[in-house]
């Protein structure tokens, strides 16, 4: 009747514990150790059923093998002793379990595991759970649980592992617990964690815990995982610590504040696998005896200030080939310099990631980086990078992302990118790429890559008609901007191809057209006439250059003063940085108005904005009706307004920090100052290019005896040359000009 009475009357664990205990006093006195026994089992049975009906939801209807026909010890997610048939392990991860936590879990004495992770519980963690004193594994990740952390937990002294992340708890972290990620707890770590000498996990990432890692947990030498990431925490690592910790395997401590220079002891952990210390302060160099931790597979080391932009800053990076088990190395975002060494193609063949952007890195991209063929991320982006893409990248046939934006890469993108048939992100901006892209040309490798969702081209050199399949059905994963482009689907908002565009190319043959021939032309037209006038061989001394001062309208201040109104703003028509322009008659009938240029004398360069001799195109066809010699240039003279001319181009050219193509060369666009110095204007034509679309001409010299017409001529045939790398670039003109200059005129 006592039996049949426990049965009815079984409560909580609080009121239970007395009960047991006297109950277990009075029965062993006069029954078998099999009904102890039985009592137990009894006691784990209800309080399981208990449990199910705290239960609001089991999608999955996974606990319904929980009934009396089963014996309780086969019911799913259970395990039992052998000898004593008492439930040792509660195990039901990821069964979308939706309810509370029953307060009957705590009759469950000889549990060891209880894993309720991946489910929906929520409430409060009841306080009975830290009377479960053979508890060794507790984990509740990733459930809805809230209140505070049960402070009941330190009498369960068996613990190795606790794992509450993921969930809504608050508070302060109580002593000698180990894992509380992603929760909203605070405060700071308890030195007393320390006492833990058999603690094996410490996880508390994500939460809001400030002041410093504790030294103690540096002395368990027990510990296998550390990670705090995503806290306040501060300060520095201990020197030793590689040496204090000679079990572990994992340290993460990412997104936190900490600072001083990586330990060099850590090399002595010979059993790390994660070192995770990105987005902190760390400063210093890498050591290169990281070689040393040959199970090493994630080494983060990004967002910090590593390094010192110097040569040396990479070497690490050959010792690392020795650590064969590597598949993610990041190091981006720091203050890295140097050449990225080729011993980085020896890294591991398993390596998956490989994140080096935001960097002072410089040179060419090695090659033989296609050896890592089971790469699926590639960032390079940010730094100094220089010279072509290497088409050996088209091997990497499991990439996914390739990232090489804001480097200085030039020349085409190679065709084997259409081979990258995983390739789902490509970003190629803000370098000197450059190619024309009519269908069927460059852009037809993207056509092929089935999974690319995102490309970006922007701001390259780029010419030519976009496609309109593919990627490039998709406005928003696409960036062209920045580019000489035109078609493409309407919403990219870009120009319509012209005819020249759409034929295979020729746009790219007309920009140069536009570009050179006027040079060549003009440097040919100034040469016939130097070669006429020399034949004349004129006996005439030429009088002064400057025209006459009678043909001019000579008008008084007076009178502009009246014809402007007082230089009135109603007649105000224009302004510049050198002047105002009015409106103004100057006849009594107001026919004809006139334009009048007030100078700002205070302005740098005012004077000479008014080119006093006209232009080049009024010497060289004057006005019928003008009977003056002395308008005429002479040789002399023709050679310098030639070399002004050619010395200008040449700075637009290649002296300017984006070179200039001016598009519009015409004597009426050379204006001449009182000292008949040529200067070139009206830029209204003028293109802006990069410096790699002006490196293709020729720096032949010219051959022959040095002469006046001759040479001259040479340099005309030179600058209209079909082919753009057979003509002179405008710096070997100028040359060539000042020597006939200077032949010239020592003659």
């Amino acid at each position: 009747m006592k039996f049949q009475k426990f049965q009815l009357c079984i409560s909580p664990f609080t009121d239970l514990q007395v009960l047991i205990l006297f109950l277990t006093t009075n029965i062993q006195c006069w029954q078998p150790v099999s009904m102890v026994d039985a009592l137990g089992n009894e006691t784990d049975r209800v309080s399981l059923l208990k449990f199910k009906e705290s239960i609001a939801d089991d999608p999955y209807e996974s606990l319904n093998s929980w009934n009396d026909s089963v014996p309780f010890c086969n019911w799913y997610g259970t395990t039992c002793s052998p000898k004593h048939q008492r439930v040792t392990s509660l195990d039901l991860e990821g069964l979308a379990l939706r309810g509370t936590m029953s307060s009957y879990i705590g009759n469950l004495s000889f549990l060891r595991i209880l894993n309720l992770q991946n489910n929906n519980f929520y409430g409060d963690i009841p306080q009975e759970v830290g009377f479960l004193f053979r508890l060794q594994q507790l984990n509740l990740t990733n459930n809805t649980f809230g209140g505070e952390i049960l402070a009941s937990l330190s009498n369960c002294f068996g613990l190795r592992i606790i794992d509450l992340g993921w969930n809504g708890l608050i508070g302060r972290i109580p002593a000698d617990l180990g894992s509380l990620t992603v929760n909203n707890l605070e405060g700071t770590i308890p030195n007393d964690i320390g006492r833990w000498k058999s603690l094996i996990t410490l996880a508390i990432g994500a939460n809001k815990f400030s002041g410093m890692l504790p030294s103690s947990l540096f002395n368990i030498s027990s510990i296998r995982s550390i990670s705090t990431v995503a806290n306040q925490l501060n300060g520095t690592l201990p020197a030793n610590m590689g040496l204090t910790l000679p079990n572990l395997q994992q340290f993460g401590i990412a997104g936190n504040q900490f600072s001083g220079h990586i330990p060099d002891s850590i090399s002595n952990a010979s059993l790390l696998q994660i070192f995770q210390i990105t987005t902190n302060n760390f400063v210093g160099q890498v050591s290169t005896d990281l070689g040393n931790l040959q199970g090493l597979w994630l080494l983060g080391l990004g967002e910090n200030n590593l390094g010192s932009n110097s040569s040396d800053d990479l070497n690490f990076l050959t010792s690392l080939t020795n650590c064969s088990s590597l598949r993610v190395l990041e190091f981006s975002s720091n203050n890295l310099g140097g050449v990225l060494p080729n011993s980085i193609a020896n890294l591991s063949t398993q390596i998956s990631g490989l994140y080096l952007g935001v960097n002072q890195i410089y040179g060419t991209i090695p090659a033989t980086i296609s050896n890592l063929i089971n790469l699926n991320a590639l960032s390079m982006e940010g730094n100094l990078f220089s010279g072509v893409i290497p088409s050996s990248l088209g091997k990497l046939q499991q990439l996914q992302g390739m990232i090489l934006s804001r480097n200085r890469l030039s020349g085409s993108i190679p065709s084997s990118i259409g081979n990258l048939s995983l390739l789902a992100q490509l970003q190629l901006a803000q370098n000197h790429l450059e190619g024309t892209i009519p269908p069927g040309e460059i852009l037809k490798d993207f056509l092929k890559l089935p999974f690319l969702l995102y490309l970006n081209l922007s701001f390259n050199d780029l010419e030519g008609e976009l496609p309109s399949e593919g990627v490039f059905r998709n406005a928003s994963a696409i960036l062209v901007t920045g580019n000489n482009v035109c078609g493409g689907i309407p919403e990219l908002d870009l120009p319509k191809c012209t005819s020249g565009v759409k034929d295979l190319g020729k746009f790219h043959a007309f920009v140069l057209t536009v570009t050179i021939v006027p040079v060549a032309l003009v440097v040919i037209f100034v040469s016939v006439f130097l070669v006429v006038y020399w034949l004349r061989k004129s006996k005439t001394t030429p009088s002064s250059v400057v025209p006459s001062m009678d043909k001019l309208l000579k008008v008084s201040y007076r009178k502009l003063h009246q014809a402007t109104n007082g230089f009135s703003s109603i007649n105000l028509i224009g302004s510049g940085s050198f002047g105002l322009v009015y409106k103004a008659f100057l006849d009594d009938q107001q026919e004809r108005p006139v334009a009048v240029k007030v100078l700002k004398l205070q302005q740098i360069g005012a004077s000479k904005s008014f080119m006093a001799n006209m232009s080049l195109e009024k010497w060289l066809h004057p006005d019928t009706s003008s009977e003056n010699e002395s308008e005429c240039l002479d040789f002399l003279q023709r050679l310098n307004i030639a070399i002004d001319v050619a010395s200008a181009l040449h700075y637009l050219h290649d002296q300017c920090e984006t070179p200039i193509v001016y598009c519009d060369l015409k004597p009426s666009n050379v204006l001449l100052d009182n000292g008949m110095v040529a200067h070139v204007s009206d830029f209204g034509l003028a293109k802006l290019l990069s410096q790699d679309q002006t490196n293709t001409s020729s720096t032949i010299g010219l051959k022959g005896s040095i002469g006046y017409t001759a040479p001259v001529l040479k340099i005309g045939v030179s600058c209209s040359a079909e082919s753009p790398r057979e003509r002179m670039s405008m710096e070997d003109v100028v040359r060539e000009l000042q020597l006939v200059k200077k032949s010239c005129t020592q003659w």
